[in-house]
């Protein structure tokens, strides 16, 4: 049974198809990169697996129970989480306060020392910087605030939409690692995002966004090689 697998998604925003059949499984102990310009649906896609988008056709499912209908929060406690782009941090709390906030739902609240602990490991900078406000942290620190505070909601799923935006190659590269971290304990991962070389690189298998539809997928670093799509991406 796929951890996710969902089956001819259709979105509309009024009259505009901002999805259109959209297939996409993924098992556990994947990472699925999603690559695409910008307003190819990339963004929308990972809306309407959290439920903050309801399409008005095909269905999701997670761990083989259909999650399209249900709101966002339930979706969190079955281990769904998304890290929006542009992190939207709770700027004037600390970067304690800011993970506390992630661990809200009754699964994760149980084990909310247990997981702020190991956020602290996977990035000794937040560990460091606990008790600073987050609108005092650099950009990189603040997405590494940004995936913490979802891990510390328990998730088998993370969904991050442009979690490379505006950054150094040196954070990017220390997100990789702590996300291949993150992985090896047994999260799964949907990666959205322009950065295409990166995001196709540390990913399992990909998918190529055009126009609301999958152009291309495959192993993620098959389509990296795909002289074919290279011209029309590649940043």
């Amino acid at each position: 049974m796929a951890l996710l697998e969902a089956m001819n998604l259709e979105v509309h925003y009024n009259d505009f198809a901002a999805l259109s059949d959209i297939s996409l499984t993924l098992e556990r102990g994947e990472i699925a990169s999603i690559v695409g310009p910008h307003g190819s649906g990339k963004s929308t896609l990972l809306l309407t697996i959290q439920g903050f988008i309801k399409p008005v056709k095909g269905t999701i499912r997670f761990m083989g129970e259909r999650i399209d209908g249900l709101p966002p929060e339930r979706i969190v406690e079955k281990g769904v989480v998304f890290v929006p782009e542009g992190r939207r941090l709770f700027l004037s709390l600390t970067v304690r306060e800011n993970l506390e906030m992630g661990a809200y739902n009754r699964r994760a609240r149980f084990q909310m020392d247990k997981s702020m602990q190991t956020c602290f490991e996977l990035f000794p900078v937040l560990k460091a910087k606990e008790d600073h406000k987050a609108d005092t942290l650099s950009a990189g620190e603040q997405q590494m605030l940004a995936i913490a505070r979802g891990l510390m909601a328990k998730p088998l799923l993370m969904l991050l939409d442009e979690p490379f935006q505006g950054l150094s190659p040196g954070t990017v590269g220390k997100l990789c690692e702590a996300i291949k971290t993150i992985k090896d304990e047994g999260v799964s991962f949907i990666i959205v995002g322009q950065r295409v070389q990166r995001i196709l690189k540390i990913g399992d298998r990909g998918y190529v966004l055009l126009n609301g539809r999958v152009y291309r997928e495959g192993r993620a670093e098959d389509l990296l090689d795909d002289e074919s799509i290279r011209h029309i991406l590649l940043d």
